[in-house]
């Protein structure tokens, strides 16, 4: 569990390469922006500042939220954007909420999240 927020990020970056509409290839130039956005949040790990506006695991899963729903205004609504909530304990040092930011196309079926 402790790579879905790599997980969430990699779907940052393809999306933010790959918009809306088909393209042959993935623009270069989009995907080291994306990176180096990724990159200047300093540490993505699950442990790290949820409310910290820069830095962290929080402001990484605002950023990617921000761009999904991007995405959905330029598609006219065809994904939505989600966050699924728990809370972990026992593994971790101490109890620590998961708030993952997804995006699921409207025309999925159900449970289609990414």
């Amino acid at each position: 569990m402790k790579k879905l927020p790599l997980y969430i990020a990699s779907g940052a970056a393809l999306l933010a390469a790959c918009p809306a509409t088909a393209k042959d290839a993935p623009d270069a130039d989009s995907l080291k922006t994306t990176v180096e956005k990724l990159v200047s949040f300093g540490t993505r790990h699950t442990l790290s500042s949820p409310d910290h506006p820069t830095r962290g695991i929080g402001a990484a899963r605002r950023w990617a939220a921000a761009e999904f729903r991007n995405i959905a205004k330029s598609c006219n609504g065809c994904i939505a954007v989600e966050n699924i909530d728990r809370v972990f304990q026992g593994r971790v040092p101490r109890t620590v909420q998961m708030l993952s930011t997804c995006w699921r196309c409207k025309r999925a079926k159900e449970g289609g999240i990414m």
